[in-house]
C-alpha cells in the first residue's frame, strides 16, 4: 500500500483560501530572507518536477482503469461499483487530501531517518545477541521490520481515512480474499488519481506561481547579502568555523545567482499553459473513470440477465 502514496506532495494554503477573520500573520516575504534566496533555484526546480510527476502519476493510474474488470475471478459488480463511487468521493474529500499529505510527509521523513534508525537499532540488537553468544547479523531483520511496521501503520490509517476501504472491510465478504485485495488496491488508486487532478495539481500550480513571484525579491536579497559580506570580511583571528560559514555562504549566494534563470524561465512557461493542462488532465481522469463505471454497469446488467 505504501507505494500507492509515493507521490511527492507539498502541503500549502492556496491563495484566497485563508480565512480573513482573526489576527493577521505578521511576516516578511520569503524572498527577503537570505537562506530562502540561496535555496530558491532548487525549490523552483523541485516545484517544476513535482508538477510534472503529479501529471504523469495521474495519467499512469488512469491508463490502468480499463483493465480493472479483468482482474477479478468472481466479480460482484453492484458491490464493486459501490466501492468505485466511494473511492471517487474519497479522492474529492479535503479530509482524504489531508491524509495523503500526511502520509507522503511521513514517508519522506521515514526514508530520511531510517538509515540512522537501522544503524542504531541494529547495532543494539547485534550487541545484545553477541553478548548472549547468539550468532548472526540482524541489521537486515531490523530494516525489514521497520518497513513492515510503516506499511502496516499506513494500511490501518488508510482504512480509517477511506470510506471505500472501510466499505470493503465491512461488506466485502461476498468476494474472495484475492478479489478483496484487488479491490482495495483499485479503490486506493482511484482515490489517489482523483485527488491528484482535483487537489494536488491546483496546489502545484499555486506553489509555482508563489515561487515565480519571488524572483525579484530573491535577486535583490542575493545582491544585498553579497554586498554585506564583501564589505564586512572576517578578521584574520576569526575561528575556523566562522571562516567556513562565511566562505560557504558566499559560495551559496554565487551559485544561487548563477542558477536563477533556467528554472525561472521554465516556471514562467509552465504557468502560461498550466490551467489548460490541469483541465485536460482532469478531463482524462474523469473520462477514464466514467468508462470504468459504465463497463461495470454493463457487466452488472448482463449478470442479471443470466
Amino acid at each position: 500500500m505504501r507505494n500507492l502514496f509515493n507521490v511527492s506532495i507539498i502541503a500549502l494554503v492556496l491563495s484566497g483560501c485563508a480565512t480573513k477573520e482573526g489576527p493577521t500573520p505578521i511576516q516578511s516575504p520569503a524572498g527577503e530572507h537570505p537562506a530562502f534566496a540561496e535555496e530558491y533555484p532548487e525549490q523552483l526546480q523541485t516545484a517544476l518536477d513535482d508538477y510534472a510527476k503529479t501529471i504523469a502519476r495521474a495519467e499512469a493510474l488512469a491508463t490502468g482503469f480499463p483493465d480493472y474488470p479483468k482482474a477479478y475471478k468472481e466479480p460482484a459488480w453492484p458491490f464493486l461499483l459501490e466501492v468505485y463511487e466511494a473511492a471517487e468521493e474519497d479522492g474529492e474529500s479535503g479530509y482524504y487530501a489531508d491524509f495523503l499529505r500526511e502520509e507522503s510527509q511521513g514517508d519522506s521523513y521515514f526514508d530520511d531517518v531510517k538509515p540512522e534508525l537501522v544503524k542504531r537499532a541494529g547495532g543494539a540488537v547485534d550487541y545484545e545477541t553477541k553478548k548472549n553468544k547468539c550468532e548472526g547479523e540482524y541489521y537486515g531483520a531490523v530494516s525489514r521490520g521497520l518497513d513492515k511496521g510503516r506499511e502496516t501503520h499506513a494500511e490501518e490509517r488508510l482504512e480509517g481515512a477511506s470510506s471505500a476501504q472501510r466499505l470493503i472491510t465491512q461488506k466485502g465478504s461476498e468476494l474472495s480474499k484475492a478479489d478483496q485485495e484487488t479491490l482495495k488496491k483499485q479503490a486506493a488508486e482511484i482515490a489517489v488519481a482523483v485527488y491528484l487532478v482535483r487537489t494536488s495539481l491546483p496546489e502545484r500550480h499555486a506553489r509555482l506561481a508563489e515561487l515565480e513571484a519571488e524572483r525579484g525579491k530573491v535577486e535583490r536579497t542575493l545582491k544585498r547579502r553579497k554586498k554585506e559580506l564583501d564589505q564586512e570580511p572576517l578578521p584574520e583571528k576569526a575561528s575556523a568555523d566562522a571562516k567556513k560559514s562565511y566562505a560557504d555562504e558566499k559560495k551559496l549566494i554565487e551559485e544561487a545567482g548563477s542558477k536563477l534563470e533556467g528554472p525561472h524561465t521554465a516556471a514562467t512557461q509552465r504557468l502560461e499553459t498550466s490551467e489548460k493542462t490541469i483541465q485536460e488532465t482532469r478531463s482524462h481522469i474523469d473520462e477514464a473513470l466514467s468508462k470504468l463505471k459504465k463497463a461495470g454497469k454493463d457487466k452488472a446488467a448482463l449478470k442479471e440477465l443470466d
